[in-house]
Formats: C-alpha cells, sequence, structure tokens
C-alpha cells in the first residue's frame, strides 16, 4: 500500500503493469509550506508487483516548444502509455528525451524534476 499526499504538485501517474496509465487523484491541498499549520490530506492506492508510478513537476507538462504549444498532460499521459515494463531509470530518461525533443531547443521556462519508482513485489 503506497499512502501519499500531493501537497499541491501534479498528479503521479499509476503505470500498471498490464499498461494501463492513470493519474492518482488529487488530495486537493495547497502547495507545502503556503500556510502554517495546514493540514494535508492521504489517498492510499495498492500497488501490485510491477506497477510503476512517476511523480514530475510542471516544468514536465508545462515545457514549451518554438511555436508556444505546451508538452501537456495528455502527451505525458499517452507516452507513458508506451514505458510499461521499463525500469525506472528507462522511464525518467524515456520522458526526459521526450521533453527535450519536443521543446526543440525553446528556453526551459521552470525546473524539470522527475522520479519513478517500480513496486517489485
Amino acid at each position: 500500500m503506497v499512502t501519499y499526499c500531493n501537497a499541491g504538485h501534479n498528479p503521479p501517474i499509476w503505470i500498471d503493469r498490464g499498461g494501463e496509465v492513470s493519474p492518482l487523484p488529487l488530495t486537493h491541498d495547497l502547495v507545502l509550506a503556503a500556510m502554517e499549520d495546514k493540514q494535508y490530506h492521504e489517498k492510499e492506492i495498492i500497488l501490485n508487483p510491477g506497477d510503476s508510478l512517476f511523480l514530475y513537476t510542471d516544468g514536465v507538462t508545462e515545457a514549451n516548444n518554438l511555436a508556444g504549444e505546451l508538452y501537456g498532460d495528455n502527451r505525458l499521459l499517452e507516452n507513458c502509455k508506451t514505458y510499461t515494463g521499463l525500469s525506472p531509470r528507462e522511464i525518467v530518461s524515456s520522458i526526459t528525451h521526450s521533453v527535450s525533443t519536443f521543446a526543440m531547443g525553446a528556453v526551459q521556462s521552470d525546473d524539470i524534476t522527475l522520479l519513478a519508482i517500480r513496486y517489485n513485489g
């Protein structure tokens, strides 16, 4: 079981071993440390062996190309569908390459942080 709180960040993406990809439900909380003594909500999921989680900052989905288009949530989800069975390192490398190729040299406007984990059982 995984207990999580997104604290205002983009929802992690669940890549299940069968190829289904979905963002985790949001906890609808403020960004971390925005207000003193703010309470945060938790949600839980149960991963199966072979399932992966991909966590990222909004610099991924808000990456622009030279035409001013955003990389976007839909593009990220579609790309994640092809990452079933990849190692966490391969997932991060593939997304990094995809965002870089999409941006085609456009200036990065925000931080990009990526983390992938896989539950092996």
